[in-house]
């Protein structure tokens, strides 16, 4: 059906064909070009992860109650300031350091949220809300986050 369509459309005005590449194409890099610094920086902790701290560093720092470990994975994310984009390999480097996968994916989850820059363009942006509306909009996908770690925790405990 869309070999057809595509077909058709090359036949009666290949000129479409053509703007919509370009189209597609400018979409393309400005969200490639946009991401790239972020991810660049989640690998730039990931590699500072790998080096300055050790496996046994990293399950000392972890709380061994499923709780605290959830929490402790959703409020990394100040540690580690990055966006969605630079959380993945953090997250993956976390996990190979040792720290359980129910903190891993708090951590994964959270950090889009739970980050100073985010926090900071929040309340800038809705600075004319009141300031429970922003702590709202923080602590309620916490909750979430940690909830999920804990199920997480529950399927797949260490």
């Amino acid at each position: 059906m869309g070999g057809q369509r595509l077909l058709q459309t090359l036949a009666t005005n290949p000129q479409t064909i053509v703007d919509n590449l370009s189209t597609f194409t400018t979409i393309f890099l400005g969200i490639f070009i946009e991401a790239s610094p972020f991810l660049l920086l989640g690998t730039l902790a990931s590699g500072i992860v790998e080096v300055f701290f050790s496996q046994e560093d990293m399950i000392r720092l972890v709380p061994r109650n499923p709780i605290g470990g959830a929490l402790f994975g959703s409020l990394l994310g100040f540690g580690f300031p990055v966006c969605e984009c630079g959380v993945a390999p953090l997250t993956r480097r976390l996990i190979r350091k040792g720290i359980p996968p129910h903190v891993g994916i708090a951590f994964l989850l959270a950090s889009p949220v739970a980050n100073p820059i985010v926090i900071a363009s929040t309340l800038l942006f809705l600075r004319g809300f009141e300031r429970r509306t922003v702590l709202y909009l923080i602590a309620l996908p916490l909750m979430m986050v940690i909830l999920a770690a804990v199920i997480i925790n529950l399927y797949f405990p260490l």
